[in-house]
């Protein structure tokens, strides 16, 4: 059954970005109001900040020892118009503006591999797991002050694999924590945090049956697994709806989560403008006005959105070819 992205966004842009401005596939990618922002976290170790329009590109390494480099940047955010870069081997949130140049460092005294900023603070988010130093979710305040901690005692918070942000911007003052191999997810709310389970039938990758594997042999059993696994790629539709993709029977779907029906409804194809989207479509994030994925040039052809819409070449006159990248951006529907 496919699941209309149309019920949820509409007026689709798309971007193709060129030369020091390409999307590379470990990038982060944030959309403001008039830029993209890219984060190579491991890589190049590198941001780029393109404008919309296609008339600027602004670049800087970082890769490098000195106090405003890093060897890799562990999470990143984007909030208010400022770039967080979180280095947490140093536990140092390091600020900076839309021409890259730096404001503010803000120490923060915990270990944590995912960051989410609001309204109400900073979220970070430790995932893995061991029995004696438990998963943790961690409220801050912007000045780096800590609130609160969630503890996370499931065992299986520490299968692998783990990836990605595992943190959904719901409203300005509300977000989604959840995790790759853990059928729970948990709401959390300026006042208040609720978490329940989604019901999977009891067909969703349960951690225990492999805990004392070696972990190859944990690597070959998860990719072997026939029922739900690998819950990720979170995104908002709605401020009561998540997009997850994830494997069934080892093929790609998506999961549409209803967070106050507390149900969910797998759908194996996404359709946008009459034109069916990959089965494995990368969502790559979400804010308040709209989410956005990536698509290699050569399945945009294929999937005829070309003749919809019109992507922006930036820089302008920049060079594309059939391995270049179009990121798509959707707003949502008000």
């Amino acid at each position: 059954m496919p699941l209309s992205l149309e019920d949820y966004f509409y007026h689709p842009s798309a971007y193709v970005l060129t030369g020091d401005a390409e999307v590379r596939s470990r990038h982060a990618v944030f959309f403001t109001e008039e830029n993209v922002v890219l984060v190579d976290q491991y890589d190049r170790v590198d941001v780029s900040v393109v404008s919309l329009d296609g008339a600027r590109v602004v670049n800087r390494s970082f890769y490098g020892e000195g106090p405003e480099d890093y060897t890799e940047i562990t999470a990143a955010q984007v909030y208010n118009e400022e770039i967080y870069l979180w280095i947490n081997n140093r536990q140092q949130l390091d600020v900076y503006g839309m021409d890259l140049g730096f404001r503010r460092r803000i120490p923060v005294e915990l270990s944590a591999g995912s960051l989410l900023i609001n309204d109400e603070g900073l979220f970070f988010y430790r995932a893995w797991y061991d029995p004696s130093n438990p998963a943790k979710f961690s409220k801050v305040t912007h000045d780096g002050k800590l609130i609160e901690v969630y503890t996370f005692e499931q065992e299986e918070r520490w299968l692998p694999p783990i990836s990605g942000d595992m943190l959904v911007p719901l409203t300005s003052k509300s977000l989604l924590q959840y995790h790759p191999s853990s059928d729970s997810i948990s709401c959390i709310h300026a006042t208040k945090s609720t978490a329940f389970q989604i019901d999977f039938n009891g067909h969703f990758l349960n951690a225990a049956h492999i805990r004392d594997l070696h972990p190859l042999e944990q690597l070959k059993y998860v990719n072997g697994f026939e029922g739900y696994r690998t819950l990720q790629s979170g995104i908002r539709c709605s401020n009561n709806e998540v997009l997850f993709s994830l494997s069934y029977q080892s093929k790609p779907y998506h999961l549409l989560v209803d967070l106050d029906g507390k149900t969910a409804t797998r759908y194996s194809q996404l359709v946008l403008g009459g034109f069916s989207l990959p089965k494995n479509v990368r969502f790559l994030g979400s804010n308040e006005k709209g989410t956005w994925f990536m698509m290699a040039m050569t399945t945009w052809e294929m999937s005829g959105m070309q003749s919809k819409v019109s992507p922006t070449i930036v820089p302008d006159g920049g060079a594309i070819d059939q391995e270049s990248s179009v990121l798509v951006y959707l707003p949502y529907k008000r």
